[in-house]
């Protein structure tokens, strides 16, 4: 124990460590397997043995250092000896196994005390105990792992969209859901841009920017995506952007359900519950009936009936809207995502439609209403469009 009680008088840069008061430290001989020559009390604490069991037990460095990380640790301290005016070094975080088997994280700074007469350089290291902050890391990786295990089992897909970088990660859901394995889709905002039909794109992305300039509390979007085989699919997309330490919008995180089955049930169920009701009664009664506002519009778009409940809805008589494009009434952001929708629907790709869009009523200001539309015929086999519309922002419906 001379030796130690020679170390703690040093001067030097051991000697410093080591009066520094209750900090686990340690000191080794850079050769062989760096056998310990002294150690303060407070390494128990890591280790589970004191100086003098480490001593006679001719104990080095390397017997605690956990097996997969023993070459990195072996190397970056040579990195650091063979630099010969550094004397002080932070290494990267490693693992040991203590005395009774249990892996430990540890963050370590050293200080290296050259000898000119030998090749044996002197080590001292203070060992600082972080275990605790890598099994929170653990645990949040379990935790986003069970999330995406149980989105998968949902059939909900998911995309995190960094902004600066333009760069998104999809979830192996997101691209199965498109018939794409998870190496053929790469983490890039054009994987999803070209999919997606360009009218349509254009109404996300201003959704999108209604959510970043803080115009929305969320963002929400329907919209139809490319599969694979060709067709398209219909998705809904739910999320909300997330902030970095000051303040600023950095990505969107939502996820993505895949809404086809309910976009192509036979017809949109909100009506088709009206008709169901009262199967035998004229079309024309129970269209005025409804307690849905809905609206029938001819293949060009232009409004050809409304029922009081659309009026209630945007203020307008069907006087003042007759012949009138029904895009017409919607926000900029809105009406060519529409019209390609309505060739969709005319063309027979889809049965049915599901859109959330900026609406304007008559005082000026705008609505945001989930419309839901389809083909019907006429006895005399004309194709109108029928399309129900539910108010989404109550707070937006003008005071009576």
């Amino acid at each position: 124990m001379g030796l130690a009680t020679e170390m703690r008088q040093n001067a030097g840069l051991i000697g410093r460590i080591f009066n520094e008061g209750d900090s686990a430290c340690l000191a080794f001989y850079y050769h062989d397997h760096f056998p310990i020559f002294i150690s303060t009390y407070a390494i128990k604490n890591i280790l589970g043995q004191t100086t003098h069991q480490l001593i006679e037990a001719n104990a080095g460095i390397l017997d605690w250092i956990h097996p997969c990380d023993i070459d990195n640790y072996i190397n970056e301290l040579a990195d650091y000896v063979n630099q010969p005016d550094l004397t002080h070094f932070v290494k990267n975080d490693f693992r040991i196994i203590n005395h009774q088997d249990q892996v430990e994280w540890i963050r370590e700074q050293g200080y290296i005390e050259r000898n000119t007469t030998t090749s044996a350089d002197k080590i001292a290291v203070n060992w600082h105990k972080v275990t605790s902050e890598y099994a929170a890391k653990e645990d949040k990786q379990e935790s986003l792992k069970n999330i995406e295990v149980m989105l998968n089992t949902l059939n909900v897909a998911f995309f995190e969209y960094y902004f600066e970088s333009q760069t998104v990660v999809y979830s192996d859901q997101w691209k199965s859901m498109l018939g794409y394995s998870s190496l053929e889709i790469s983490a890039q905002f054009s994987e999803w841009e070209k999919r997606v039909p360009r009218m349509h794109f254009e109404s996300i992305q201003a959704a999108i920017d209604d959510h970043i300039q803080g115009k929305t509390d969320s963002f929400e979007s329907i919209y139809p995506i490319r599969h694979k085989q060709g067709h398209l699919i219909w998705c809904l997309a739910k999320g909300c952007m997330q902030h970095n330490e000051k303040g600023v919008p950095y990505k969107l995180a939502a996820t993505v359900t895949d809404i086809s089955a309910i976009q192509n049930h036979n017809q949109n169920l909100d009506l088709q519950a009206i008709f169901q009701q009262a199967p035998s009664e004229p079309f024309e009664q129970v269209f005025n009936q409804s307690p849905v506002a809905m609206v029938i519009h001819d293949i060009e778009g232009k409004v050809q009936s409304i029922n009081p409940k659309m009026t209630d809805l945007l203020g307008y008589p069907l006087s003042e809207i007759k012949d009138k494009n029904i895009t017409h009434f919607l926000h900029d952001s809105a009406r060519q995502a529409t019209v390609i929708n309505l060739q969709l629907l005319y063309s027979g790709e889809l049965k049915v439609s599901t859109e959330i869009r900026k609406v304007k009523h008559k005082c000026g200001h705008y609505l945001r209403v989930r419309f839901s539309s389809f083909i019907i015929t006429t006895n005399q086999n004309d194709k109108l469009l029928c399309s129900s519309g539910i108010l989404l922002d109550e707070h937006d419906r003008p005071a009576p």
